[in-house]
């Protein structure tokens, strides 16, 4: 290694006593690690690195990092980077033979880093040379001249020493393709045998070899050319690029091209792949949703913008690009977006190099006049002539926005309804307590029979029922009311500027819309108490006690009126449903009511009777169409679906007072005598009378007229079933009653037998 021309130093690291490294030291080092660093190989060897490099030492934490991780961990790393302290660019290599220790490779890429930046910027290296920083473009002229005077002395050994060690590929070609001189860089660039020299084989060196035509015809009509860039191939076939520099000379008595040549496969390669790095950048920012934009905060103008801006704004980036920055955005937006600048920029300038990047979410213009919020973040930097600049990345987030407001909105309002929440009105009542407000009026407002309607018809008309009181609420509020939604039934208005004459003329205004509201399986009743607030000291807890008071007096009027016309409508739509079964009811209601007479009830009972009879199926509003008017015989799961109408007539019933005495024997009369019956397994003592009398009128009913699923019976027939059911089914002695003072049969015998 000591003879290599590439730098090398092998270094020991130095830990504490925790075994934190705190320094290295230099342990071997070759000559060219020494030059690339300015200094002896005797300064170097046995040092510490912070005494050699204190300037790197103190500056740059992060290769003493890198040199540790690997020292310790083993591995290797390859880097470039610029040194500013050996002013070159230097190609790293770092690995580690064994713990503690590691090698470092150096080489100067200064000059290869130079070209690739003039290829990629070659409007920096025009501005260089027009300056005259760079190299003279004659240069090349003058060397290969001074080449050709050298060659004059071919035979002498100057020649020898000075042609063979330059350190450039040089070779003399004659114009028909036949080598007649390579030094050592030639003869290893081209992979030649000294067989080769003497021979014609440039076509066979040249990849294109009608691009080997033209390198001569520009010779012949310039004498000398510089950088031409060439496609060649070696003796062995490997293919590599080159830039070439020739002149015409005499040698050996014949006109020759002397010419040099620089191996550019590896830049060619950088090209090659910087050139699909740019492809793929250029796809990322044309293709991707997010906008990508550049504005010189100086002139106030975008620099760059992708053109996803179109899919954004409907603009496209060269439209976008004439418009002033201000004029994207809404007014609001803009002075948002102006002085968030401007306090961004204020930290960016005291840390220019913490890469911090700012959030911001404004408004942006469309072309079709809508306006769309935008999520844009910044990030500040200097550009080339050194003003700054910020690179955005701006993401429609309208969807986003969207569902935000859709929660928001779901946080502050009943999902059924649309009105306010509770959660709204309770943090609304702080917002409004204001002298400007008063007096303001509080209207507490209770649903009647919500249960009674999601009983009889199910929770899907209890809750059309909530929303069409809701909704008349709401058509007759004015813009500055509030309304909500505080409880399962229960409402509360809010009423500024109103007194309690305003509230009830609102109120009045309100019931007048539930009367002409249509519905089908409900009625809206809905009861109101008010309490008017004077002052501002006044509590809100007291003012709703009173509220709520003044509701539940007018509720023990309406909800009765309202329970008992619900009770009526169920009746009609059970009716509706199935004929069949208002028929039936009216039967067994008359039935009921001669069987009474016949056992000397009171008038009283005997038409509690009738009721019951023309009731007793009012449970039937409960269950499907398709179960109840099924006309094959039904399975196990639709009879237990049958068998449920006791139990929601009697919940339908006992809401109502005036129901209530019949609501038991609703609940009652598909029970037995033996306790085999439903749904409670009630006996024979345990059942109310007028159950008993309802299961003897209803069994007679459908077995003399038949029904959906049941054939009919003759009356003697009938009478047989009831005789043999009697003490099992029945009560025997209300089935004798029946027998023979009703149908006027003779059935005694029979009965005590059974």
């Amino acid at each position: 290694m000591k003879e290599a021309p590439i730098g090398y130093s092998c270094q020991r690291i130095l830990c504490d006593e925790k075994g934190e490294p705190y320094d290295f030291e230099f342990v071997e080092v070759n000559s060219a690690f020494a030059e690339c660093v300015y200094m002896e190989e005797g300064e170097l060897i046995g040092r510490r690195y912070s005494d050699v490099f204190p300037q790197l030492y103190g500056t740059k934490p992060e290769w003493l990092r890198l040199f540790a991780e690997i020292a310790l961990s083993g591995g290797q790393k390859e880097l470039e980077l610029y040194s500013e302290v050996f002013i070159k660019w230097l190609h790293i290599k770092i690995l580690s033979p064994e713990k503690y220790y590691f090698v470092l490779f150096l080489l100067d890429v200064s000059k290869e880093r130079e070209e690739l930046e003039r290829l990629e910027h070659p409007e920096i290296f025009d501005e260089r040379n027009s300056t005259g920083k760079e190299e003279d473009p004659k240069l090349w002229e003058r060397r290969l001249s001074e080449i050709a005077d050298v060659l004059k002395l071919e035979k002498d050994f100057q020649f020898q020493r000075i042609i063979e060690n330059l350190p450039l590929s040089l070779g003399i070609i004659s114009l028909d393709g036949i080598i007649l001189y390579a030094n050592a860089k030639f003869t290893e660039l081209f992979e030649l045998s000294e067989s080769d020299l003497g021979r014609k084989m440039t076509n066979d060196l040249w990849f294109e070899p009608e691009k080997h035509n033209v390198w001569i015809e520009t010779l012949d009509q310039q004498s000398v050319v510089n950088d031409f860039e060439m496609h060649l191939r070696t003796a062995s076939g490997k293919e590599f690029w080159a830039i070439g520099s020739g002149m015409l000379i005499q040698y050996q008595e014949r006109s020759c091209v002397l010419a040099t040549y620089i191996n550019i496969t590896e830049r060619k390669r950088m090209e090659s792949a910087l050139k699909v790095s740019e492809e793929k950048y250029r796809l990322l920012t044309e293709f991707t949703s997010d906008v990508i934009w550049v504005l010189d905060l100086k002139k106030q103008k975008f620099t760059y913008i992708s053109p996803s801006i179109y899919y954004l704004t409907g603009q496209t980036a060269e439209e976008t690009l004439g418009m002033n920055f201000q004029d994207s955005l809404t007014p609001e937006s803009a002075i948002i977006m102006q002085e968030a600048i401007e306090l961004n920029l204020k930290e960016f300038l005291k840390n220019p190099d913490d890469q911090k990047s700012y959030m911001l979410e404004i408004r942006q213009k469309h072309k079709n006049g809508d306006v769309i919020w935008v999520e844009v973040s910044i990030k500040y930097r200097f550009n080339d002539t050194g003003d700054i600049e910020i690179v955005c990345v701006s993401r429609n987030i309208e969807e986003r926005k969207k569902a935000e407001r859709e929660v928001l909105y779901l946080s502050y309002h009943d999902q059924l309804t649309g009105l306010y929440n509770r959660r709204f009105y309770e943090e609304e009542l702080e917002r409004i307590n204001f002298q400007r407000n008063l007096p303001l009026t509080l209207v507490i407002a209770d649903v009647n029979g919500l249960k009674l309607t999601n009983d009889a018809f199910g929770h899907f008309a209890g809750d059309d029922l909530l929303k069409k009181i809701a909704a008349v609420i709401n058509r007759e509020l004015r813009a500055e009311d509030l309304a909500a939604r505080i409880g399962g039934d229960e409402f509360a208005l809010l009423l500024p500027k109103t007194d309690s004459a305003g509230a009830e003329v609102l109120i009045n205004r309100i019931k007048k819309g539930f009367r002409t509201a249509r519905t089908e399986n409900s009625v809206l009743s809905v009861s109101f108490g008010w309490a008017t607030k004077e002052t501002v000291e006044d509590d809100f807890s007291t003012l709703f006690i009173q509220a709520e008071d003044n509701m539940y007096h007018a509720k023990l009027i309406e909800s009765m009126n309202m329970k008992n016309e619900t009770i009526q409508l169920v009746m009609k739509r059970l009716y509706q449903k199935n004929e069949l079964e208002q028929r039936h009811s009216e039967r067994v209601g008359k039935l009921c009511f001669e069987i009474g007479n016949a056992m000397d009830l009171s008038k009283d009972d005997l038409w509690e009777l009738e009721l019951l009879g023309r009731m007793h199926d009012i449970g039937k509003i409960g269950i499907p169409d398709e179960i109840l008017n099924k006309m094959k015989r039904l399975n196990e799961a639709k009879w237990l679906e049958i068998r449920r109408h006791p139990e929601i007539g009697y919940q339908i019933l006992k809401t109502a007072d005036e129901y209530l005495y019949i609501a038991e024997a609703v609940l009652s009369h598909h029970e037995r005598a033996d306790g085999k019956g439903y749904p409670r397994n009630l006996k024979l003592e345990e059942i109310p009378l007028n159950a008993r009398i309802l299961a003897i009128a209803e069994a007679y009913d459908v077995m003399r007229f038949g029904g959906i699923y049941k054939s009919s019976f003759e009356e003697d027939r009938v009478v047989e079933e009831l005789v043999a059911d009697a003490g099992t089914q029945f009560d025997g002695e209300i089935v004798r009653v029946f027998v023979e003072k009703v149908l006027r049969k003779s059935g005694t015998a029979r009965i005590a037998e059974a």
